[in-house]
């Protein structure tokens, strides 16, 4: 059993932020289904920008396109995209049957234009949405605050919506409130519920990208003994330290015991946490280090997939 499926099996979705016609058309989306546990992709814009302009992939498609229709690069690139989110839909329609419409969701996303347009945003989310025309689509909408917004209408209109960019635990919570109160309209109306999902995303990558940018690139710190380098020290951990927090779960000590040291490999057991040493060849610490304001305990109920 390999890592992705050890996260499925504790009871963990694993979704793909990345989308290409290759990796539909070549088979490789539905062995990750079925090999590795996939139940889910998820993408946007900047996903398919690299995907068409990195590949051959789409060359003979958009000749075709080009040939029969005279539009604009925008409606060129829906041609494209859209027929991509259908092919990837169909591989994991059997992982939505499987679980009962809970899982095996494919996103797409809103244009970056109407990040502040709650009508425009409610309006194109439903053309979208009908248009793909999969009950296991997902529309991306971020969680601004005209965003948040337009959530309640699209639930409300049976619109699986994946609610994006959620930095807070605030916005989560308002998110989560439009989420429910879509869902009283849809039973006031009569309409089922079963039939509409959605999901609540704490970004992390954006988070890693702008923390990791303020760091030193070489060690050692100023007046602190040898640090590891950047890469091993931190990389990565601006995201999920973010991700912690979104959940209420303390992020990472820089020592155990109080003790001031290199990096920390922690995990949480039912019993409590425990901290190991990563591999480190300089000496081990003792100067006493402050408890940091961040090392709380407990958690919050509810949280969204981290993205």
């Amino acid at each position: 059993m390999n890592p992705l499926q050890r996260l499925n099996e504790a009871g963990q979705s694993v979704w793909l932020d990345f989308l290409r016609r290759g990796l539909i058309t070549g088979g490789s989306l539905e062995r990750m289904t079925r090999e590795d546990s996939l139940t889910g992709v998820t993408s946007n814009p900047s996903i398919f920008g690299k995907a068409i302009g990195g590949s051959t992939d789409y060359d003979e498609a958009i000749r075709a396109i080009v040939d029969k229709v005279e539009g604009s690069p925008l409606e060129v690139f829906y041609g494209l995209a859209l027929a991509d989110i259908q092919m990837a839909a169909d591989v994991l329609r059997p992982v939505h049957e499987r679980t009962g419409g809970a899982d095996g969701f494919v996103s797409f996303e809103l244009e970056p234009r109407l990040a502040h347009d709650t009508a425009g945003s409610i309006e194109a989310a439903r053309e979208l949405f009908g248009h793909i025309g999969k009950p296991n689509v997902m529309i991306k909408v971020p969680g601004t605050k005209e965003g948040v917004a337009a959530v309640e209408d699209l639930i409300a209109a049976g619109v699986n919506v994946n609610i994006t960019l959620l930095f807070s635990i605030g916005v989560y919570e308002r998110v989560a409130l439009a989420y429910l109160a879509g869902l009283e309209r849809r039973l006031e109306a009569g309409e089922p519920l079963d039939r509409v999902a959605s999901v609540a995303s704490f970004f992390v990558s954006r988070v890693d990208t702008a923390v990791e940018a303020s760091f030193p690139r070489t060690p050692p710190f100023e007046g602190r003994w040898p640090w590891p380098t950047r890469s091993s020290r931190i990389s990565g951990s601006g995201g999920s330290s973010g991700a912690r927090g979104g959940t209420g779960s303390p992020p990472p000590v820089p020592g155990c015991n109080g003790r001031c040291g290199p990096p920390l490999r922690r995990r949480t057991r039912s019993t409590g946490t425990s901290c190991t040493w990563k591999s480190w060849s300089g000496p081990t610490p003792s100067t006493p280090c402050p408890v940091p304001p961040w090392t709380r305990s407990g958690t919050t109920a509810g949280s969204g997939r981290s993205r």
